[in-house]
This record gives C-alpha cells, structure tokens and sequence, in this order.
C-alpha cells in the first residue's frame, strides 16, 4: 500500500508557520503537521510506503510568483525546501513537482484557470509526471 502526502498550497498562502523549533511536531505549523502526519502514519501502518509531493509552481495573485511572494511565513521556496528536509528525516520518497515538472512563471499561467488551480492541460502533465515519478519510486 502506498500513500502521497501533498499539501502546501494553503499553508503558504495562508501564512501558515514554517516549523517550530520548540517542538518540530506542532501540528499549528507546516513542517510539524507533516511530521506528525508521517508518524501517526508509520504507528498505525508499519508496511506503508509513504511519498511525499510537494506543490507545483504558483502564482496566486496578480503581484508576484510564490517564489518570490511571501505571506508572512516564507516563500513558497521555503516551504518545499522544508518539505524535502522533513523527507530526508523520515527517509522517504520524494515527488519534486515544483522543481521538476517544469512550471515556472513564464508559463504557468497556460497549464493553470487562475495561477494555482491546473486546468485540463495542466493536470494532463501533472498526472503523466506524477505517474512515472511514483512508478519510479516503486521500483526502488
């Protein structure tokens, strides 16, 4: 059995706290929320592979690309970045959506119906990728 955790879109957006270095399981924040997700996971379903996903590329308004937007808490950069981190941590799979698949500013808004949400041609590409990259992973 295999589960894809993808989540950041939201927390980004909505300025949600990266980590806490207090405690790196507060679920209030993005990087704790996925390391408890991964735990509870992995307690209750030891044979489980687990892969995470990180979002694609975004541009949710009209003013600049989430690589350089920033909601109070970071960049979308940041929050993939961390997302990756908290991969190696675990020793888990990972989906490079953002950095691999290949939307960027000069063309998201041609695979998305406002910035952020894939329209047809866009989820067209998003599954193909997101297919061979798991298929890939379960080679391994």
């Amino acid at each position: 059995d295999v589960v894809l955790l993808e989540h950041g879109n939201n927390d980004y957006s909505g300025g949600r706290p990266l980590d806490n270095q207090n405690d790196p399981y507060d679920i209030y924040t993005f990087g704790g929320a996925l390391r408890y997700s991964i735990r509870e996971l992995q307690e209750h379903y030891p044979d489980l592979k687990i892969i995470l996903v990180t979002p694609n590329f975004c541009w949710i308004d009209d003013s600049e690309p989430c690589n350089v937007q920033n909601f109070g808490q970071g960049t979308m950069d940041e929050y993939v970045d961390l997302k990756l981190q908290i991969a190696e941590e675990f020793g888990l799979d990972v989906i490079d959506v953002y950095h691999e698949i290949g939307f960027d500013e000069t063309n998201i808004l041609s695979y998305t119906e406002d910035g952020i949400h894939l329209n047809e041609s866009g989820r067209e590409i998003y599954g193909t990728f997101v297919g061979e990259k798991l298929l890939e992973c379960m080679e391994k």
